[in-house]
């Protein structure tokens, strides 16, 4: 299965090109995310996260569902999972900066 371009794809991009550390923040950040979340479920979010995004040249779809025993349609809906978090705190924290630049006090 080829591998579709995201914005998460695009951050880890951006960064393995420019070494831009609010990139890098912003990676680690949603990695330990999952890496918290998999200690009270059980599940492996954080090690495809970290597969899919922290990794220089990360595997294929293929190669990822083979090492995790999942389905490539299965990693490709985590996938947008993952896409879809990244894109509500982009979201939010730039509501909060306009709102805190707006903000009289």
């Amino acid at each position: 299965m080829n591998k579709r371009q995201d914005l998460l794809d695009s951050i880890r991009k951006r960064y393995y090109d420019t070494y831009d550390e609010e990139c890098k923040v912003f990676l680690y950040r949603l990695y330990n995310y999952y890496k918290q979340t998999d200690m009270e479920t059980g599940r492996k979010h954080g090690e495809i996260f970290k597969s899919l995004y922290l990794t220089k040249n990360p595997l294929t779809y293929d190669e990822l569902s083979e090492q995790y025993y999942i389905d490539t349609y299965t990693l490709d809906r985590y996938r947008q999972r993952y896409n879809k978090l990244a894109k509500t705190i982009i979201q939010t924290e730039q509501l909060q900066q306009l709102n805190s630049a707006y903000s009289v006090g």
